[in-house]
């Protein structure tokens, strides 16, 4: 360039910066760049049970936390319940069912209470664990004792039908060695499971086809699934939130059926580290849509604190706490579930209540977005 062409384009440039200086749109003082996320719609109260409802408000009114962070965790605890009884047909006539068990994330900065709220929205179900755990002991210990008098009516009868035997060779002792069986031990009912290997979360699920994992940080979790030599680990997992037959063959351990499995998660995690695992799996080999299985709930920070030191709704616990229980021992058709038929005409499977009226517009609209936003361009 010469140095008259240089020149030149400098004269012209600052012309232009002298001309924008009297334009009124842009002699304005700067401006703060806009929030960079968009805000959060409020979590739908209505859509909870009546149960749920006065109890959520309650809680996080007291906590000065976003009431996602207590409602998520009660829904997926409540979740991993319902899935043990029943199944879920999202069509009006359609025989196509989904297993009742969810996945979720409560996402947020440190500090915004989300450990302390999801562990009071899991206690109702921590509490069935404990009972549970207490029984399986008590039944432990009267196993042992019962187990030391089997054995020696076992032995006695063993030696009952040796003795028949001798007199004649012909004689039918199948009766004294049934009678000469071991009792087998007692198993422990379980709700919720932490840290278990694959293997052993598979066990457990073959005793118990609905289990709720937690996780208070779920980061290391995910970001151990994302190795490369969590690749079965991952694929159990994957298996666990669709639901059905997983067979699981070793030289040790022989053969375990777990005839149908139903798996719910819930944890907490802070935005950073979600962002990294996200970028990770977009880029990696780990792109299998085992996140998309989570829904997240990220809700908007609470706002200014204010100190409410007031006395809980008990009432509104113990009702929360009712639904729990009766969830436990929910009668599917008690609540006119429908059974699923096989080929043959014979009931298969898990009995499946059908959405109403609103959850099936409010179902079909979601699934057709949903539907061409994935085969779109």
């Amino acid at each position: 360039m010469s140095a008259r062409a240089w020149a030149n384009g400098r004269q012209q440039i600052d012309e232009n910066i002298e001309r924008d200086r009297e334009r009124p749109d842009i002699a304005k003082a700067p401006q703060s760049l806009p929030h960079e996320l968009l805000p959060v719609e409020q979590f739908p109260l209505d859509a909870l049970p009546d149960a749920f409802r006065p109890w959520l408000t309650d809680v996080a009114d007291r906590m000065q936390c976003p009431i996602d962070f207590i409602a998520v965790p009660l829904i997926v605890a409540a979740a991993s319940l319902a899935s043990r009884h029943v199944a879920i047909g999202p069509r009006r006539f359609d025989d196509w069912t989904e297993t009742a068990n969810l996945w979720a994330l409560i996402v947020g900065r440190p500090g915004v209470m989300k450990s302390p709220a999801m562990r009071l929205a899991l206690a109702p179900l921590e509490c069935l664990e404990a009972l549970a755990a207490d029984a399986f002991n008590e039944a432990t210990t009267s196993y042992k004792a019962d187990a030391v008098a089997a054995k020696v009516r076992a032995e006695a009868l063993i030696s009952k039908a040796k003795a028949t035997i001798k007199k004649d060779a012909t004689a039918d002792v199948r009766g004294l060695l049934a009678a000469a069986d071991e009792q087998p031990e007692p198993t422990r009912k379980r709700y919720i499971v932490n840290a278990p290997s694959w293997e052993k979360l598979h066990a457990l699920l073959a005793e118990n086809p609905g289990l709720l994992l937690v996780r208070d940080e779920m980061s290391g979790w995910l970001r151990e699934m994302g190795h490369e030599q969590a690749a079965e680990a991952r694929s159990f997992f994957v298996q666990g939130w669709s639901g059905g037959m997983f067979t699981v063959d070793r030289i040790g351990r022989g053969t375990i059926t777990a005839r149908d499995m139903r798996l719910s998660i819930i944890g907490a995690i802070q935005p950073c580290p979600l962002g990294h695992i996200l970028r990770a799996a977009r880029h990696g080999t780990n792109d299998d849509g085992m996140l998309e299985r989570f829904l997240v709930a990220w809700p908007d920070d609470p706002g200014e604190w204010r100190n409410v030191d007031r006395i809980p709704d008990g009432a509104a616990r113990m009702r929360m706490r009712e639904a729990f229980e009766r969830l436990d021992v929910l009668n599917p058709w008690m609540v006119e579930a429908k059974p699923q038929r096989g080929l043959d005409g014979q009931d298969i499977g898990m009995p499946f209540l059908r959405l109403d009226d609103g959850a099936h517009v409010a179902f079909s609209e979601w699934r057709t977005e949903l539907e061409r936003r994935l085969r779109g361009p």
